[in-house]
């Protein structure tokens, strides 16, 4: 019960500093609305070992414009059955978009870590992650023709936090492992110092949507999200409303010792897989 307090005491505060950081006052606001899509898939292959891959397509202007792409694999291991760590990596892409866009398409790579906190609140389940960034971001330089070049990278660091709570709305009586659900969130992105000070805000993300779980193994959610982007100038900002639509499915390759083979029992990849993020 201390531990869920603390976790939730440190959620408040954070964003608690990004509420404060957006309100002051910005001098240019561009807007974009925006079209999201992620496919996220975990595969387990032991009692506390599973991978899990994850591929954003993002477009601006609703579907017109690319905004971003990422790819985003991640080795996880379950410390306990409420604690996860994971050491992953992203490559991405972020393309000139809206009224502020970069000067060219800009390439990114990280190395990242975070922690997975699970607890319940009443009927709702609530997903604490905390994940340290280490990004490596493609430096421009002018060009001979009055463009823009991709030459050697930006070193930064960000931390983010994010809470996710998922509500069970509705179960089918003759269906018991689907379930309509409701599924809030909010993620602050922190720049960091050297030093892991926090220099400044500069992202917040608040989503609000609807799922399905079809199975232990799959579900659907899709929502609206507002976006808050600060630029590195401090001087601009985005206020992106974003249609927000994932996908999860999970495989269970991991064949449990009890079960030996040729084993009558369900196939690995159908039975059930407890929902590692969502």
């Amino acid at each position: 019960m201390i531990r869920k307090r603390i976790c939730g005491l440190l959620g408040l505060l954070l964003l608690w500093g990004a509420s404060a950081s957006a309100q002051q006052s910005p001098k240019e606001v561009a807007h974009s609305t925006n079209g999201w899509l992620l496919i996220m898939n975990e595969y387990r292959f032991s009692p506390k070992w599973y991978l899990s891959t994850e591929l954003h397509l993002r477009r601006a202007d609703l579907v017109k414009d690319w905004q971003q792409y990422i790819l985003r694999p991640a080795l996880n291991y379950r410390l306990h059955p409420n604690l996860d760590v994971a050491l992953g990596y992203s490559h991405m892409k972020t393309y000139p978009y809206g009224d502020q866009p970069v000067r060219t398409i800009i390439p990114e790579n990280q190395l990242w870590q975070h922690l997975l906190l699970r607890h319940g609140l009443g009927k709702a389940g609530l997903t604490h992650r905390y994940r340290l960034e280490q990004r490596w971001i493609g430096s421009t330089v002018p060009n001979s023709e009055g463009g823009w070049d991709i030459s050697g990278t930006d070193y930064a660091q960000r931390f983010r936090y994010r809470i996710f709570a998922r509500l069970p709305l509705f179960t089918p009586a003759a269906r018991p492992q689907q379930q309509l659900f409701a599924a809030f969130w909010d993620e602050v992105f922190l720049n960091l110092d050297t030093d892991f000070l926090v220099r400044n805000l500069q992202q917040n993300r608040i989503y609000l949507g609807l799922g399905y779980q079809f199975s232990p193994m799959a579900n659907v959610q899709a929502g609206y999200m507002s976006q808050l982007i600060r630029k590195p100038n401090g001087i601009q900002y985005e206020q992106n409303p974003t249609l927000n639509v994932s996908l999860f499915y999970n495989l269970d390759l991991y064949r449990k010792p009890s079960e030996p083979t040729g084993s009558t029992s369900k196939p690995a990849q159908t039975r059930r897989l407890t929902s590692f993020r969502r």
